[in-house]
């Protein structure tokens, strides 16, 4: 068998790129951000579509072709573009610490728009349906930890929303934290007044939120001494662990058993939360899975869990959305799949049926 010659390759290339083209022109925009989603080969075909319909422009005949075929790119490019952006800023976040993500989520929320979660609630889908197919999209985890990622990723932005919401709430944080910045004595000075906060109650999440920003602006600057990113990184990593001790500890194995991937898991992690001791198998393990945070081990009672999930989940569904940002909130939380308030709810049941 003879290998192809360049030209033939080529034309077997421009081939495919127009048969994608046709495809495009025959639906509503609308749907091309589901095709370009579920299409592993995407990624390998985008520049050559792309091209073709830029040259389709040139090579149409008349008037009305050359109108409809120069719509088609600049609409196609826009889109792949943008899809382009989103893909990129997803693998951003999956090659990262998951202990770093509520930092670059509070730094970077602009570039998580509504938008980026619809994508990536379609790459999760199209992910399941590939390995299902035995075909695996490449570069991507199981499909199980790629939810996961994705719902906990949106969880984190949509508390970004949340605590910066209220303007007065997050003028407040930025004084208290520029106070803190300039605490003459010691870096152990400053980290005993992110001490005093949380237990005066003053720890709240805007603060963490101004905190959060102002350490990942400090890591990602090139202009910033290395000292400084030390005591930024110090100081930060000394605010989350006081916010997330004073934190009650259903809410904490709450938030824990939400990035877990499967209903297995999380079984298993209500097994030992609800273990008391000090045993190996007491506690459930609170640390953000795969990070370099510490490793830390609560327990709780069934009811006290249960009160604190029907708690939340009332919050969420009788809050009135007032706001911009608590608009975007909501959106970012109904677009996830799987959907958190659903997972809370299957949690909810789950605890009912084994453990009341």
């Amino acid at each position: 068998t003879t290998m192809p010659t360049r030209a033939e390759g080529r034309a077997d290339a421009d081939a495919v790129a127009d048969r994608l083209l046709a495809v495009f022109a025959g639906r509503d925009p609308a749907s091309w951000r589901a095709l370009i989603a579920a299409s592993g080969e995407w990624p390998n075909l985008r520049a050559r579509v792309l091209d073709r319909a830029d040259e389709a422009a040139g090579e149409a005949t008349d008037a009305a072709a050359r109108l409809a075929a120069r719509r088609l790119a600049r609409k196609l490019r826009a889109v792949a573009d943008e899809l382009a952006a989103y893909d990129a800023e997803l693998a951003r976040y999956l090659a990262a610490d998951p202990g770093e993500w509520e930092s670059m989520v509070a730094y970077g929320r602009a570039s998580l728009p509504a938008a980026f979660f619809e994508h990536a609630a379609e790459r999760v889908r199209a992910a399941a349906i590939a390995v299902k197919a035995g075909t695996p999209m490449p570069g991507l985890p199981p499909p199980a930890d790629f939810a996961a990622a994705v719902t906990r990723l949106g969880a984190l932005a949509a508390g970004v929303d949340v605590a910066t919401s209220d303007p007065a709430a997050a003028d407040a944080a930025a004084a208290e934290f520029h106070a803190l910045l300039g605490e003459p004595d010691s870096l152990a000075a400053a980290e005993a007044r992110i001490d005093d906060l949380a237990a005066s109650g003053r720890l709240d999440p805007a603060f963490m939120m101004t905190a959060a920003k102002a350490y990942q602006a400090t890591k990602e600057s090139d202009y910033t001494r290395d000292e400084v990113k030390e005591i930024m990184y110090k100081l930060y990593r000394r605010a989350r662990h006081s916010f997330s001790a004073s934190q009650p500890p259903e809410m904490r194995i709450m938030r824990y058993l939400l990035t877990l991937p499967g209903e297995v898991d999380v079984r298993s992690a209500l097994a030992q939360a609800f273990t008391p001791g000090d045993g190996p198998m007491a506690g459930a393990e609170t640390s953000a899975p795969n990070s370099n945070e510490p490793r830390q081990w609560l327990f709780t009672t069934p009811p006290a869990l249960l009160a604190r999930v029907e708690a939340v989940l009332a919050a969420y569904e009788a809050a009135p959305i007032r706001g911009a940002k608590a608009a975007r909130a909501r959106k970012v939380f109904e677009t996830l799949n799987p959907k958190v308030v659903g997972r809370l709810k299957k949690l909810k049941e789950l605890i009912r049926k084994e453990w009341m």
